[in-house]
């Protein structure tokens, strides 16, 4: 049947802000309750608002409650409607703030409501909207990749209702009939998903299910995650929610809370976790990234020391009991005959335990004190150093004594008799 022509039926009521002071809401509570009644909900300033945004803005102000708008129309007095029933809390917060809903827009205009309750039945008015939802479905399904993309899902031309996912209702229902299709990978980016529980809707399915992206949604914590442990999830992506700006300043733990609910993860957020059952490879590891400042300030400091002329200034950056030891290994082919000359300086105080036939010696270039470590630096030829290159691993940081343990590498260039340069 077509809403057109539904007309209120005896004893429907209506609650405006003129009214809404005397207690009515009260008196009727159980018509309110009533899951069997449509109730129907008037928007009199619409501001030129499109369906979506004008739903979007009242469920949000209603959320966490439920409230599944139907049948959205226009009326000869310029206003906009929709039926909703079974939403006995999103009415009590509603006419708790006085039917009056904050125009996203436009905050100096915002939306006034109305709301007839028992405009009519559900006998008398029947909605089914799983054939057409179905149907979207199906279009936005790859059975190649069996993934489903629900990416934007209440902005699909092809809904005759507004289905937003960020209604745990609505997301439970869509993944309920999502099931027949049997995907591996769900994509449910930019939807305003805050609460998860309605996977629940895919318990069946576990087994089948090894990707789900999360990408660009309302998600403000970690433990928010919790509905999706049972799924043995090999892909997660989570980029663009509020919770991993909770750990802008940490990723490595973000990493760790999110591999420790889902021990099966390969990726996360499409960065690789696991090389076969290892940890992945990364160009920089920083335990904290409260010492990252300090790292960064020395190593610009000591290497335009060491790069420069005046390679002896480094000597003030050494501790006074400080150690220095360095191993060169190279093979006869990997340079030139004018190079071999140069790098054998290098050799020549090379501490390489293994090569070493004589280990009365192996103390002998372990240098100690900052004059004599920085003589054997200064013994070494001119270099230059790309910064852009350095790796760096910060195992150890503490704040009270400033103190922080890192290594580094990179790319460096030596000159030969101070023209050609190489690069090692």
């Amino acid at each position: 049947m077509s809403f057109d022509n539904v007309k209120p039926i005896l004893g429907a009521i209506t609650i405006t802000e003129a009214n809404i002071q005397t207690g009515i809401v009260y008196k009727n509570k159980k018509m309110i309750d009533n899951v069997n009644l449509w109730h129907k909900f008037i928007i009199h300033n619409p501001s030129n608002l499109s369906r979506n945004d004008l739903l979007t803005a009242v469920l949000d102000h209603v959320f966490p409650f439920d409230l599944i708008p139907v049948s959205y129309g226009k009326d000869n007095n310029n206003s906009n409607y929709f039926l909703a029933r079974n939403c006995a809390a999103a009415i009590q917060k509603l006419c708790k703030d006085h039917l009056i809903v904050p125009n996203p827009y436009n905050r100096s205009q915002p939306l006034r409501m109305e709301i007839i309750l028992r405009y009519t039945t559900t006998t008398l008015f029947k909605v089914d909207v799983q054939k057409n939802i179905s149907a979207v479905l199906e279009k936005r399904f790859d059975p190649t990749r069996r993934c489903l993309d629900l990416t934007r899902f209440q902005d699909d031309p092809d809904l005759t209702e507004f289905c937003p996912l960020g209604q745990p209702k609505i997301m439970f229902f869509v993944l309920h009939l999502s099931k027949n299709l049997i995907p591996e990978t769900y994509i449910l980016r930019e939807n305003k998903i805050r609460l998860l529980h309605s996977f629940d809707a895919l318990k069946v399915c576990i087994s089948s299910i090894r990707s789900i992206d999360l990408g660009n949604n309302q998600i403000k914590d970690h433990s928010l995650l919790s509905p999706l442990v049972l799924y043995k999830l090999h892909h997660l992506v989570l980029d663009g929610n509020p919770l991993c700006e909770e750990y802008s300043s940490n990723p490595t733990q973000y990493m760790r809370d999110i591999l420790n609910m889902f021990p099966h993860l390969e990726t996360l957020d499409g960065v690789p976790l696991k090389v076969n059952d290892l940890s992945a490879t990364r160009p920089n590891f920083l335990c904290s990234l409260e010492g990252l400042d300090l790292i960064n300030q020395f190593l610009e400091h000591y290497f335009t020391l060491y790069d420069s002329q005046n390679r002896g200034a480094i000597q003030n950056l050494y501790h006074p009991h400080a150690m220095f030891s360095m191993n060169s290994t190279f093979h006869s082919n990997q340079a030139s005959l004018a190079a071999y000359k140069y790098i054998n300086r290098y050799k020549s105080i090379s501490r390489n335990l293994k090569m070493l036939a004589d280990f009365s010696k192996s103390s002998e270039f372990l240098f100690t004190r900052p004059a004599e470590i920085t003589k054997a630096l200064c013994s070494l030829p001119p270099t230059e150093h790309d910064p852009l290159s350095f790796k760096i691993d910060l195992v150890y940081h503490t704040v009270s004594t400033n103190l922080n343990i890192c290594k580094q590498g990179g790319t460096v260039k030596f000159s030969l008799d101070g023209h050609q340069r190489n690069r090692l």
